[in-house]
């Protein structure tokens, strides 16, 4: 049994799986997403207890989002820094150690 419920002023399609599990994604879903016709490969993963179902085309871009926005925020440069500073502080503890 399909159909559509109101929460929350947004709109949720319901949809059964069959007793193999198997699922039929409803075209207004899949036409939401980019789901093509014949095949596409789909990522799944489980967050949050949620299943999320991706095409690879949007893993893809979310990826490419998240490393664009770590070199914005310079992650590298800071886990180098950081990476130097750590260097800094056992070079001093070695010296207090030999002198010792």
């Amino acid at each position: 049994m399909s159909g559509i419920v109101l929460v929350m002023a947004d709109r949720y399609l319901t949809f059964r799986t069959d007793a193999k599990g198997r699922t039929v994604i409803p075209a207004a879903l899949r036409l939401q997403v980019g789901i093509r016709e014949g095949g596409d490969v789909l990522v799944g993963h489980v967050e949050d207890g949620r299943l999320i179902v991706e095409t690879r085309t949007a893993v893809r871009r979310r990826l490419q989002e998240q490393a664009a926005a770590s070199r914005a925020e310079g992650v590298v440069d800071r886990l180098l820094a950081d990476r130097a500073a750590d260097l800094d502080l056992e070079a001093e503890d070695q010296s207090g150690r030999d002198r010792a």
